[in-house]
């Protein structure tokens, strides 16, 4: 974006300081523990990829969480179907596409959330599954964006992109299909350093690769 200078007083001393103008991203779903068993999922509005929020903060927390509370306090609404597949991924009735060019690939949320509450996720189907972490993660900075890319990893069926500014939470961002193995992020603020994570996934079998090793890359302006 552009920049702009701003001038003000503090303790009665002038001073200046210049912004660059960008685009700031609020996560409207978001996902945590409390109190060690409790996943708690908040959703302020629903949107083509709410349903892969849903599915990564309920696979990031199935082992510890024995019930989950999803906050609707002060959702304002949105794309129908997305609310159906969110609620489906506790009732296992929704089925997400995931688009992108060139390949098509279905995600089912029946496989990663059926009956979660009760944990009985059968682990005979995972048996001889294994996700491995994408490796080979490499990245750099172009004017206003960050771009990252990795090796494709067997068995997975997409990749979810984290992202954390420093100082800041990790927090999802991205989930795309297993034909993509880059990812460009345009919500960068000029001169922040961001860490970027990549987790590798099989919807199919409920299963996710570890995080990769936070990837540090300081974005740049025009």
């Amino acid at each position: 974006g552009t920049d702009v200078t701003v001038t003000y007083l503090r303790q009665g001393e002038r001073e200046s300081v210049t912004l660059t103008r960008a685009t700031v991203v609020v996560a409207a779903t978001t996902t945590e523990l409390i109190d060690g068993h409790i996943g708690y999922i908040s959703c302020s509005t629903f949107g083509l990829e709410t349903v892969g929020h849903f599915q990564e903060g309920i696979l990031e927390y199935r082992d510890e969480a024995d019930v989950w509370i999803v906050d609707l306090r002060s959702n304002s609404g949105g794309v129908t179907q997305a609310a159906v597949d969110a609620a489906g991924c506790f009732t296992g009735t929704s089925i997400q596409e995931i688009v992108v060019p060139g390949c098509v690939k279905s995600v089912d949320p029946r496989a990663c959330a059926k009956d979660v509450t009760a944990k009985l996720i059968r682990l005979e189907d995972t048996r001889g599954i294994e996700i491995r972490c994408p490796d080979s993660v490499s990245g750099h900075a172009l004017p206003r964006q960050c771009k990252i890319s990795w090796s494709p990893i067997e068995n997975a069926t997409g990749y979810r992109i984290f992202r954390m500014p420093q100082n800041g939470r990790r927090v999802f961002v991205k989930a795309v299909s297993s034909c993509v193995t880059s990812y460009a992020d345009h919500n960068v603020l000029s001169g922040v350093t961001y860490f970027y994570y990549v987790r590798a996934y099989n919807s199919k079998y409920n299963i996710s690769s570890d995080f990769t090793k936070p990837l540090a890359i300081r974005a740049i302006g025009r």
